[in-house]
């Protein structure tokens, strides 16, 4: 018989013989035919063994679901009887521990970043182990690699929105599911930066757009009401001078009569002052040579 306590394993046989000698074999051998403990004895006639007792204390086997046999065999190597079970063996002499939990980045990119301890974590090389991420309604698992050189686990969020609490625990599957202290696999946050920068900054280059628009419009529709005004203004303008020039066309022929008198009026004078101007001028050629005759007599005079 085998017990059921893989941490204190037992295995005991009671035999019961008929005439004559007989030999026997027990073995203890595990599920990868490795030899645990064994016995062996010869009982006499009407001589039963009523307690035989193998110890598996010895026995270090890898952790997970592993299997015991017990084995009685005669001096042919027949085996009379048998017993197998199978123990669940965990080993504990591990631990990770989580001791951080911070927000990377914000938005859509926003990831969750965990610190951690580790001790033994070599023993982990083909362990299952999860980072269970639960809030709310949601639930989300990630597979991580305990032995690594480095255990800084980085997920992205989860779509849940600012303010909601987000727990993060770690657990392995069996047969690494116990360890040496399982009060540190859990971390807490409250979400926050879930909202992406990104778009405030299109929001605002939008409503800059959208403001520099109203104003281009403003400024345009200004310019036009100007401008028309102005147009206005010189239509107006042209339109006076055109008037007056067509009014001041209307008189001109009284204007050239006047003009035209009076211009009558210098000719002549001019022509009347030509005159006297000529006239002047003989007197006065008169009078030089009466002038030249004179003189000419004082010569002759002051000669003789």
């Amino acid at each position: 018989a085998l017990n059921n306590d893989p941490s204190e394993i037992l295995a005991s046989c009671s035999i019961s013989n008929g005439t004559g000698d007989f030999d026997y074999t027990l073995l203890l051998i595990d599920d990868k035919g490795k030899l645990i403990d064994s016995l062996s004895g010869t009982l006499g006639d009407n001589i039963s063994l009523d307690n035989a007792n193998l110890s598996a204390i010895n026995w270090a086997p890898e952790p997970g679901i592993r299997t015991l046999i017990l084995r009685a065999m005669d001096s042919r190597g027949i085996e009379f009887a048998s017993i197998s079970i199978d123990y669940e063996i965990i080993r504990s002499d591990w631990n990770i521990g989580l001791t951080g939990i911070e927000l990377i980045g914000t938005g859509k990119n926003q990831q969750i970043q965990i610190t951690t301890i580790r001790e033994n974590q070599n023993l982990l090389s083909e362990a299952d182990c999860l980072l269970t991420v639960e809030s709310d309604d949601y639930i989300g698992e990630h597979i991580i690699d305990p032995s690594g050189v480095y255990l800084l686990p980085k997920i992205d969020r989860p779509p849940i929105p600012d303010g909601s609490e987000l727990v993060i625990q770690f657990n392995c599957a069996f047969p690494w599911n116990v360890e040496s202290n399982l009060n540190d696999n859990e971390v807490r946050i409250i979400l926050t930066g879930g909202k992406d920068t990104d778009e405030g900054i299109q929001d605002f280059e939008t409503g800059l757009a959208s403001a520099l628009l109203v104003i281009g419009l403003a400024s345009a529709l200004a310019w036009l009401v100007k401008n028309h005004r102005e147009r206005k203004e010189m239509m107006q303008i042209t339109e006076k001078a055109i008037m007056q020039h067509l009014s001041k066309k209307n008189k001109s022929p009284i204007v050239t009569e006047e003009v035209k008198e009076e211009e009558e009026e210098e000719i002549e004078n001019t022509t009347s002052l030509e005159k006297e101007l000529n006239a002047q001028n003989e007197v006065e050629e008169v009078i030089e040579e009466e002038l030249d005759e004179f003189e000419l007599r004082l010569r002759r005079l002051g000669k003789l």
